[in-house]
């Protein structure tokens, strides 16, 4: 394959990858059931062909594997939120594996936008999930803010008993650090990492703490705690007393809730702060792996009929978000000033080409999007080939 027809096909798997159209056939008429050791929880919101698709995308294997819909009633009883069945897109994948740690891994990271691998995880531990791989994955882009839903369901459908303040608070936990940054996603030196780092160890200190005093947390030492642990992230400059205030009162009712099992949920913390950093890379190495994978050549093959214009242009607008992770700012970052317009342009049209859309229903697309390409193309690419 020569060096440009790589570069393009990188590109747009950067930006579209984990959605191949091609995935292993899982019955969609199996009927829901009760389940033992794994099940797949899948959006409301999808059709036969995505549901299998789905499955798919979060590596399921066994065709027999029990099922669950997940559908809007199910984020009003455990995330406190109002959905329709329609926007319910974004599936999971669960398996119990008798541990107490709870490993989160989102499988399709540029078509969930709005929460990572690593936020996922940490609003586990508040929900008091324990024992658990799971994985979630979508067909196309979503906030991915309603997956636990799915996990809560399917856990109390197994007999696990789920404390739905608990999951509420968890699902604040995310709405609150989706603010922060929301507010601050173009800002030098914020990243949502940074922030998602900072609250586990707020959450590791007040769990310190409780176990020192055997005592409920005031109000006054949560805030000082998230004042601090915002200050040793340097990011202080991007979060308001307001919004310090919003992290105190989720984190205080985390620390303060009942039955709330110190030793285990101390562990799970530690646990998920000794493996932060690696959760983008995981993420990014999945490229290499579906590349290997006779899926992932026929997703190559596949892109001129699937790259429409329009799901381009909603792939593009959860990318930059998704791809927010301090590794791939560095990437970007130092490729920025390397940028060859002129390289660009020849990239862009053979873009154009290779996507069978005519240049003048093609113009308008491409020029709208040629900012976002400029600061990113190259730097992507270039990334991707050096997995190789």
């Amino acid at each position: 394959m020569n060096k440009n027809k790589f570069r393009i096909i990188a590109a747009f798997l950067a930006i579209i990858m984990l959605l191949a159209l091609v995935a292993p056939v899982i019955s969609s008429v199996m009927a829901e059931s009760s389940w033992k050791d794994e099940v797949y929880g899948y959006g409301a919101g999808l059709n036969d062909e995505q549901v299998n698709t789905t499955a798919g995308l979060l590596k399921i294997e066994n065709k027999d594997i029990a099922k669950i819909k997940i559908d809007g009633k199910d984020t009003l009883k455990y995330l406190g939120e109002e959905s329709t069945d329609s926007s319910m897109i974004s599936s999971v994948y669960i398996k119990k594996t008798g541990s107490q740690d709870v490993n989160v891994e989102v499988t399709t990271p540029l078509s969930i936008t709005k929460v990572s691998s690593l936020q996922y995880s940490n609003a586990a531990i508040t929900s008091g999930l324990t024992g658990l791989d799971i994985k979630v994955a979508a067909v196309r882009p979503v906030t991915g803010e309603s997956a636990l839903a799915g996990v809560y369901k399917a856990l109390e459908q197994s007999g696990v008993e789920i404390d739905q303040e608990k999951t509420k608070n968890a699902n604040e936990e995310i709405q609150v650090i989706n603010v922060i940054a929301e507010e601050n996603k173009d800002k030098e030196g914020f990243s949502k990492e940074k922030l998602n780092k900072a609250v586990v160890e707020a959450k590791q200190k007040l769990v310190e703490q409780k176990t020192e005093s055997g005592q409920n947390i005031s109000a006054e030492n949560v805030e000082n705690i998230v004042q601090n642990v915002i200050k040793d992230n340097n990011l202080q400059q991007f979060v308001n007393n307001v919004q310090i205030g919003n992290l105190s009162i989720v984190l205080q009712n985390f620390i303060n809730s009942e039955n709330l099992d110190l030793n285990k949920v101390k562990d799970q913390l530690n646990n998920l702060a000794a493996n932060a950093q690696k959760f983008a890379e995981q993420e990014m190495n999945k490229l290499k792996e579906f590349l290997n994978t006779d899926k992932g050549k026929e997703f190559v093959n596949s892109i001129k009929d699937n790259a429409t214009k329009e799901n381009l242009q909603k792939y593009l607008d959860g990318a930059k978000d998704a791809l927010s992770s301090e590794e791939v700012e560095k990437v970007l970052d130092g490729a920025k000033e390397n940028i060859n317009p002129e390289k660009f342009n020849e990239l862009v049209n053979s873009a154009k080409d290779k996507l069978g859309i005519n240049s003048e229903s093609a113009k308008g697309f491409f020029e709208s999007i040629a900012e976002f390409f400029k600061s990113i193309f190259r730097a992507i690419a270039d990334f991707f080939s050096s997995l190789f």
